[in-house]
């Protein structure tokens, strides 16, 4: 995956990641039963029925897989909460125009449309195109994004809470 900038198509991506995030936990949910798949057989020896242990190989391959699993979850969890959050404090920011929030944080967060965004937010579409076109441009908006990028490095663990 590559690296989030503060830009309109890359914020953009934040309903689309959600649908990757549930995506990779339902691969490393299904993960286990691919590789620890653990068979009961009959022992002709001795009659008795005996579990078979699954091979070291197997073992490797499953943590290597879902070491790699979990990592693109975590980045994508990342991306998603350095986005939300950027617009979240953007909201509490003076010196950023409350309707240009509010239209990033409907047609980012939540999906809207132009139109409606705008509409939302007491505007015409073109105003509400122009308002998210500049929300990324400004100074405090960067300064907010560069604070959730560290604070997203710095508290893995609240990311996923």
């Amino acid at each position: 995956m590559s690296e989030l900038r503060l830009c309109k198509e890359d914020f953009l991506q934040y309903r689309m990641l959600e649908t990757q995030r549930l995506y990779y936990e339902k691969r490393l949910a299904e993960l286990r039963d691919k590789y620890l798949i653990v068979d009961t057989v009959q022992d002709y020896r001795s009659g008795q029925a005996r579990t078979v242990k699954i091979e070291d190989v197997q073992q490797v391959a499953y943590q290597r897989e879902k070491a790699l699993i979990e990592a693109i979850i975590l980045e994508i969890v990342q991306k998603r909460w350095i986005i939300k959050r950027t617009i979240d404090m953007a909201a509490l920011d003076g010196d950023i125009d409350r309707s240009m929030q509010t239209v990033a944080a409907l047609v980012i967060i939540g999906g809207e449309k132009y139109e409606d965004a705008g509409y939302k937010a007491g505007m015409v579409k073109s105003c509400a195109f122009r308002y998210l076109n500049r929300f990324f441009t400004l100074p405090a908006v960067q300064k907010i994004f560069n604070q959730a990028v560290v604070d997203s490095k710095n508290n893995l663990r609240g990311l996923i809470a």
